[in-house]
Parts: structure tokens; sequence; C-alpha cells
């Protein structure tokens, strides 16, 4: 998973996960390696990171990225991760936007999210 280290910063802890959605906008990416769907959307994200980077960029989107198994347990608990892969949306701290799931080749959703 170090691939997705060049476009997202991974964040282990709550106080990395506040420090960097308060800043502005953020997609927080939920993710566990064993899970085939988050291996699908890795893949996906690596394919296309171009793209999915620039459009982040263009509109200040921060991208964060957090491996469940590797995770402080208050984040999972914090933001109720029972299914992944999850993206939530922030501005400003404040959850503006969540999908749960991912289907192949669907990084469009990504985008416009």
């Amino acid at each position: 998973m170090a691939e997705r280290d060049k476009f997202f910063t991974n964040v282990t802890s709550q106080a990395e996960i506040d420090a960097a959605i308060t800043r502005g906008k953020a997609v927080l990416f939920f993710l566990v390696d064993w899970c085939g769907p988050c291996r699908n959307l890795a893949k996906d994200l690596k394919e296309n990171s171009g793209n999915i980077q620039d459009e982040f960029r263009s509109r200040s989107v921060t991208s964060l990225y957090c491996n469940l198994d590797n995770c402080d347990s208050e984040v999972s608990r914090r933001y109720d991760t029972g299914s992944v892969p999850a993206m939530l949306a922030f501005d400003h701290g404040e959850q503006k936007g969540s999908k749960i799931g991912y289907r192949a080749r669907d990084t469009d959703s990504i985008k416009d999210f």
C-alpha cells in the first residue's frame, strides 16, 4: 500500500486526522489490506492518480487515508467504520458527506465527491 503515500497522507491517530481536516477541505479514505474492494480502490486510485490529484488540487482538497488495521481504535469508534472502504468528506472539520463501498473503475465518483 506504499503507492498511496505518493498521493495520500497516511494518518493513524485522531490527532493527525483532526489536524488535517480542520485546515480546509479534506477527503478521508478508510481501508484495510485484506478487503477486496479496498484493494480495487487502491489499484484504481493508483492508475488514475493524476486525474484525481489534479481535481483535488484544483479544489484545494487534502487527501488522507487510514488503514484501520494500523490506526487507533478511537478513530474506528468516532467514524463508525463498520464497512470499508469508506470515504468521508470534510470542510474545516465538519463532515459534509460519506460514501461506503466501491465499484471497480468508478473513480469519477471519487473526483465528484
